[in-house]
Order: C-alpha cells, then structure tokens, then sequence
C-alpha cells in the first residue's frame, strides 16, 4: 500500500476534495468482492470494490449501482444497496470524498469482469482484504465497518 494514503471519519483540516466517488461492498458469506485495476488504469495495480466517480446530475447510490454493472455486470437498483457512512480519502495530495454502499447477496453472483478496468475479480474475507499490499481507499475503509 501507498504510505501516502490515509482515510478519515471526518475531513481533516485543509481538506479539499477534488473529487467525489461512490463504492460498494458486494458481500457473500464472509467473502466481499475485490478488483484488480489493470496497469495501465489510474491507481493500476491496486485492488479496490466496484466503484468510482460521481457523474453530473447522479446520486450517490445510483452511481455505485451504475459502476457494480459496468466493472462487474451485475445489476442492481440504488435502492438495493445499503448506505454506509461516508469516509474522506487523501493519497498523494489527492483527496476525495467516498460514499459507501454494501450489497449483500444470498446466492454468488456471476461475474462478468470488464477487461479494460481490471486484469482480475476475486471473492476474499475482509482480514485478507486487508492484508493485500496495493490496497485503495475503499478496502482500508473496511476497517470502519
């Protein structure tokens, strides 16, 4: 991981966000759903959730719906998902605000995996998540579940 990275309940003093991202915890049994960012992407290399930037004139929850089908082809509704406490992102001078969601599912979903974001999906406890070097924002707020 980033030494630079740091995550916050609350903004810290001089936070000024840059950007504001949606995520979301896909969930089945004790396993969460982890993402691979290809090389050649922002923040390549680096395992993540399915999320990303908030669109213009989009919600929150409809953009975390709207990044789980484009990276993962699930589909889901906003009002599937479970609003969790937003966390405020800072790497390398960088900071944003992260909107969380989580989805629990009661059967695996199928994966549909979008090539061009990420080079691999895969389903992992959240100790082990944490355990992975390369981590974004979005796994190190697992710790604030």
């Amino acid at each position: 991981m980033d030494d630079s990275l740091r995550i916050y309940q609350e903004p810290p003093s001089s936070f000024m966000p840059s950007t504001q991202a949606a995520a979301c915890y896909c969930l089945f049994g004790d396993k969460i759903l982890l993402l691979k960012r290809n090389p050649n992407r922002p923040l390549g290399n680096t395992w993540g959730v399915p999320g990303g930037k908030i669109e213009t004139g989009e919600s929150a929850n409809q953009a975390a719906a709207r990044e789980v089908f484009e990276e993962v082809g699930i589909r889901l509704t906003e009002y599937e998902l479970e609003e969790l406490p937003k966390i405020y992102v800072r790497r390398k001078g960088a900071d944003v605000v992260l909107y969380r969601f989580r989805k629990i599912f009661k059967t695996l979903p199928h994966i549909t995996l979008n090539l061009d974001e990420h080079s691999e999906a895969l389903w992992i406890s959240v100790p082990d998540a944490l355990a992975l070097p390369n981590r974004t924002g979005a796994v190190m707020g697992l710790k604030l579940l």
